[in-house]
């Protein structure tokens, strides 16, 4: 049975909907000017998506703080039958704590198989990811981070929770310029996502020049490959 997909451009189009009834929704708010007060009106709406299966949701270029942040998450983790989650919040300049407390919220979701975080540009330290460990459905996953202050720590902090999502096959993972560039840095992270014994593509569009990048390429990836017979494609620049 083919279930219809929903689109929208304007909050108070999708708010009117019968939402019970939705099961696929895309979201484009981006550069709407969206603050905390509509982040609240429409928290409230998806909360009544008890049925939804797939969310895109598009907040780039938004007014939105750490209010707006959580109370999307709150509402998120009520669609207890998601199995595809994207979420745009380039530019919204959000801190640390609320993208910790949203993707803690998100990892309610059990469901989920497909999740899309573009995170670009925002105030992230990545101080903690606690729960994305817990999405053990998880099978693709995307991350762009860049334009973020990432240090050593927030990079291995990172590898440690990913390598517990043990069913991961797709991961497009995005750091591009904005670590703090050692080598140690990545070379932990290849030896934590070699564990990802089922991943098949990993997209990791990383400059390796500024890093010897013959040597630590071939580092990068004998590291990667350690536990991982599976992996088919392995993508930098």
């Amino acid at each position: 049975m083919n279930i219809q997909k929903y689109y929208f451009n304007e909050l108070s189009s999708f708010v009117t909907q019968k939402l019970e009834l939705l099961k696929e929704v895309n979201l484009n708010l981006r550069g709407k000017k969206i603050d905390d007060q509509a982040m609240q009106y429409l928290a409230f709406s998806l909360h009544n998506c008890q049925n939804l299966l797939t969310l895109e949701l598009y907040l780039s270029k938004n007014l939105i703080t750490y209010d707006g942040a959580n109370n999307l998450g709150i509402s998120i983790a009520q669609c207890s039958s998601l199995t595809s989650l994207t979420i745009d919040l380039w530019g919204c300049q959000i801190n640390d704590q609320s993208i910790s407390n949203l993707i803690s919220q998100i990892s309610r979701c059990k469901l989920l198989t497909t999740l899309v975080l573009d995170l670009r540009d925002n105030q992230f330290l990545m101080k903690d990811l606690l729960g994305i460990e817990n999405l053990i459905k998880l099978t693709n996953l995307t991350m762009n981070l860049s334009g973020n202050i990432i240090y050593l720590k927030g990079i291995m902090r990172l590898g440690t929770y990913l390598e517990k999502c043990k069913n991961l096959k797709l991961l497009n993972l995005n750091l591009q310029k904005e670590i703090k560039q050692q080598q140690i840095e990545i070379l932990s992270l290849a030896f934590q996502l070699s564990y990802l014994e089922k991943l098949s593509y990993f997209s990791f569009p990383f400059d390796f020049s500024k890093l010897d990048a013959n040597k630590v390429k071939q580092q990068f990836y004998n590291l990667l490959m350690r536990k991982n017979t599976r992996l088919v494609k392995f993508q930098t620049n």
